[in-house]
């Protein structure tokens, strides 16, 4: 790739760094203000999920504490059919695997149900979770409502179910009962066949395990909008986990834990890489839209420098790259000029006819840009430096006295006489007229001054 080339698309790459920087960083700005809206939602609803599961297991023990003071209360009078427990007829379901009549235990478990549902809704087959009993004395299923497509079997009961996907507490160890609550790791539940979370509570007899009241809790009521649970245990500390799996670098999150019972805790995670990958379209859309816009201002920028560039070229000289007549109606030349004191240089090259007929005018044209390369050396930067044709010069010095102008001209002089030019073979000189502008005076009659003492000086040649 040429040089040219690279030069020419310097702009574009320029564009696109911005254009990149400028959408990462307006992308971070999205991404830390909206995801810490979206956060604070979801830890919103995970706070009211596990507040409401707070409430259930806080329900659930109390049913065991009352089920226990119910017994205690209950005489040893035998045991009871379905019929005779309440006046009422209550219209639920047990489903005996054994012995088909009531111990005292399952009556008070039935009539407390009775009671309980009479004011508060102990969940169905079609609620999204439902409390139920399970007596080991009793070898019972007693449920609030009918389950009609529930049938249940020894095996149910038994310790591989127990130690399995199930939770029962009387298989639990000492430890997980201290505060009298089991949650199970998400799993199919026997009824519903839909994932659930079980939390279990036991009921003593004269400090024997008789069975014990659980909740299943249906996992969809708490994974909407793409969330799933998940389990794993460390420290011998069962954590359910609340997230959006399938994200890249999830260890990457931000998490917020709280305490179910003393085995168990849950904990909500938010994969910072969900937040980009998902939001990943705004990036594109921020990326395109600055591009765009980029890409006309540097387009209207570069139109803008050609159209400086042409200007400024039209006021040039093409052989020396000095101004040119067309300075003298240029604002910026008025304002310097106009009404204030400058010093005026008339300049013209001596015998330059005499060389262009002698060696062609490109040896002309040599010498010409030899005084004008001499005149940017000796003037300074904001003078106005003029050719107005053939081998004549005009230098306009604003905010110069005459006497530093006569110098600067003095100076010229030597350095056109003494430069390399004239090791071509020929004398190369210019003659000069300085003349001062008051601040009254018209530009006109200075450079006519200018030109006057410039033939005087030339007629001495």
């Amino acid at each position: 790739m040429t040089t040219k080339r690279i030069i020419k698309l310097m702009p574009k790459f320029k564009v696109a760094t911005i254009s990149l920087t400028f959408s990462s960083m307006s992308f971070l700005l999205f991404v830390v203000s909206f995801g810490t809206v979206a956060i604070n939602n979801d830890i919103k609803e995970f706070d009211l999920s596990t507040l409401q599961l707070d409430r259930h297991k806080d329900n659930l023990v109390l049913l065991g504490l009352f089920t226990e003071s119910q017994i205690n209360q209950t005489s040893d009078a035998g045991s009871h059919d379905f019929d005779s427990v309440d006046e009422i007829n209550f219209v639920d379901s047990i489903y005996p695997l054994g012995d088909p009549e009531l111990n005292k235990a399952e009556v008070a478990v039935r009539h407390l149900m009775h009671q309980i549902s009479l004011y508060k809704n102990l969940g169905g087959i079609d609620d999204n979770f439902v409390y139920f009993y399970r007596s080991y004395s009793g070898s019972k299923y007693i449920f609030p409502n009918k389950f009609e497509n529930f049938t249940p079997s020894e095996a149910h009961l038994s310790r591989d179910i127990c130690l399995g996907s199930e939770v029962c507490s009387i298989t639990a160890k000492e430890y997980q009962l201290t505060d009298r609550v089991i949650i199970s790791p998400p799993h199919i539940g026997l009824i519903s066949q839909k994932e659930i979370i079980s939390i279990v509570t036991p009921v003593y007899d004269e400090g024997n395990i008789i069975g014990d009241y659980v909740l299943n809790v249906n996992i969809e009521l708490y994974i909407s909008g793409g969330l799933d649970v998940g389990y794993e245990t460390t420290n011998n500390i069962n954590n359910v986990v609340v997230t959006y799996p399938g994200y890249p670098y999830s260890y990457l999150n931000y998490s917020k834990t709280v305490v179910a019972d003393n085995k168990t805790t849950y904990t909500y995670r938010y994969p910072y890489s969900k937040l980009v990958i998902d939001y990943f379209w705004v990036f594109v859309v921020l990326l395109l839209a600055s591009l765009n816009y980029l890409f006309y201002v540097n387009k209207a920028r570069i139109a803008k420098d050609e159209l400086v560039d042409a200007k400024h070229s039209a006021l040039k000289d093409e052989l020396t790259g000095l101004y040119n007549r067309r300075i003298y109606n240029e604002p910026s030349f008025n304002q310097a000029v106009q009404g204030k004191a400058c010093s005026v240089i008339a300049i013209d090259g001596d015998r330059i006819k005499k060389i262009n007929d002698n060696f062609g005018h490109s040896w002309g044209d040599e010498v010409i840009q030899h005084i004008a390369y001499s005149m940017k050396d000796v003037f300074r930067r904001d003078d106005f430096l003029i050719r107005v044709g053939g081998d004549e010069f005009i230098v306009i010095m604003p905010n110069c006295s005459f006497e530093n102008a006569k110098k600067a001209s003095e100076i010229l002089q030597r350095q056109v006489t003494e430069s390399k030019v004239a090791s071509l073979g020929f004398d190369v000189s210019v003659s000069v007229g300085v003349a001062f502008k008051g601040a009254s005076e018209s530009l006109e009659s200075v450079l006519h001054k200018a030109d006057e003492k410039l033939y005087e000086q030339k007629a001495q040649r």
